[in-house]
């Protein structure tokens, strides 16, 4: 009887067992179902023209914002220095000369 008892034990414990097992197999599935597509990488092309683009931002100069800066600091210290009607026109004069310079400077 011992042996009968001990045998249906052990066919319980591997049913147990298998049953886990399937488990383990079916999360293990699961997940590599669900694993996120690896997005396409980029042909050389495009990156080559990205750091192209990059290189010309980098080089660009800052003396078109000097310009501007100092024409505006300028023309405030026109109002300071000239009398209030003078200034007006200075000032004009100045940003219209800052904003065609700025044309120039952007090619």
């Amino acid at each position: 009887m011992t042996d009968v008892s001990s045998y249906g034990r052990i066919q319980s414990e591997y049913a147990s067992y298998s049953t886990q097992g399937g488990v383990t197999d079916a999360i293990r599935n699961t997940a590599q179902a669900l694993k996120p597509l690896r997005a396409k990488t980029a042909p050389a092309d495009d990156l080559s023209l990205e750091r192209r683009k990059i290189s010309l931002d980098a080089q660009q100069s800052l003396v078109l914002i000097q310009l501007a800066l100092f024409l505006v600091f300028v023309s405030l210290l026109s109002y300071v220095v000239l009398p209030r009607d003078w200034a007006h026109g200075v000032s004009f004069l100045l940003l219209c000369v800052g904003i065609g310079s700025g044309f120039f400077l952007r090619r």
